[in-house]
C-alpha cells in the first residue's frame, strides 16, 4: 500500500525496508533512572545466568570508565549484594567475579539486611547491584518471599527480568506472568550464543509489551555484555 510499481520492483529497497520495519517492532529499553545511586535488582528463574549477569554489568561500567574517562568526574564506585540463599556457594561465585573489577560483595537473607546495606552505601556509591535467588516460575511461595527481602522503601530501584535466549514462548509468557509483580523495567536476554533462533522471544516481548534492555553472550565477564540494538536482533534472525 505504501510503495510505488517502481519501487516494488526494487528488490534491495523492499528489503531494507522490511528490515526497518521488523526492527521497529523490537522494543527496546535504554534509559535508567536517574539520581545516585543506580539500584538495579535481578530477578528471574533459576539456571538463567543472573549471577553471571549481575558481574558482567558491573564489568562494563568499568571498562567504560577505562576506555573513556573524559565523560567522569570520579570513578564510579560500585556496590554488590547477594540475597542468593538457595545455591550452595552463591556468594562466593559473585565475589570471584566481583574481584575481577575489584568490587566487594554483601550478603543479606532479608529485608532489613538490605534496607541496612543501601542505607550504609546510598550516599558514597554510584551503582548498588542486587543478585537474587533462582525460583522455579511456578514456585509462588518463594517468589512472594523474594518480593517481601526486596522491600525497601525509597530504594527507587530498578528490576530486570533474566531469561535465556532458547526459552519457549509457552515458558516465557509464564515467566513473565508470574514474575509480573516485580513491576520490571526491562528484560535482559543471556546465553544468546546458545541459539540461533531469537523471533520466539521477540514474539512474545513485542506481544505482552517488554522491553529488551540487554544481551549477554558467552561465559566472560568482560565484553560479552551490550544494550539491546535491533540490528544486532536483525542480522541473527
Amino acid at each position: 500500500a505504501e510503495f510505488s510499481i517502481d519501487e516494488m520492483d526494487d528488490f534491495a529497497y523492499v528489503q531494507q525496508k522490511v528490515v526497518e520495519w521488523i526492527a521497529e517492532s523490537i522494543p527496546l529499553d535504554r534509559e535508567e533512572r536517574k539520581g545516585k545511586p543506580k539500584v538495579i535488582i535481578l530477578v528471574g528463574p533459576t539456571g538463567v545466568g543472573k549471577t553471571t549477569t549481575l558481574a558482567k554489568m558491573g564489568a562494563h561500567i568499568a571498562v567504560d570508565f577505562k576506555n573513556n574517562r573524559e565523560k567522569y568526574t570520579f570513578a564510579p564506585v560500585i556496590r554488590m549484594i547477594t540475597t542468593d540463599t538457595m545455591r550452595v556457594a552463591a556468594a562466593e561465585q559473585l565475589k570471584r567475579w566481583a574481584e575481577i573489577i575489584n568490587v566487594e560483595v554483601d550478603k543479606a537473607e532479608d529485608s532489613s539486611m538490605i534496607k541496612n546495606l543501601y542505607q550504609k552505601y546510598a550516599s558514597n556509591s554510584d551503582y548498588i547491584f542486587i543478585d537474587t535467588s533462582g525460583y522455579s516460575p511456578n514456585d509462588y511461595h518463594n517468589i512472594a518471599n523474594m518480593h517481601t527481602i526486596l522491600d525497601v522503601k525509597d530504594m527507587d530501584e530498578s528490576v530486570y527480568l533474566t531469561v535465556t535466549a532458547g526459552v519457549s514462548v509457552e515458558d516465557l509468557e509464564n515467566i513473565i506472568r508470574n514474575f509480573e509483580s516485580f513491576n520490571f523495567k526491562g528484560v535482559i536476554i543471556t546465553k544468546c550464543d546458545e541459539t540461533q533462533t531469537f523471533g520466539r522471544v521477540i514474539s512474545v516481548l513485542s506481544e505482552k509489551k517488554k522491553a529488551v534492555s540487554w544481551i549477554t553472550t558467552g561465559q566472560e565477564v568482560l565484553y560479552t555484555i551490550e544494550r539491546a540494538n535491533p540490528m544486532w536482533f536483525i542480522s541473527h534472525l
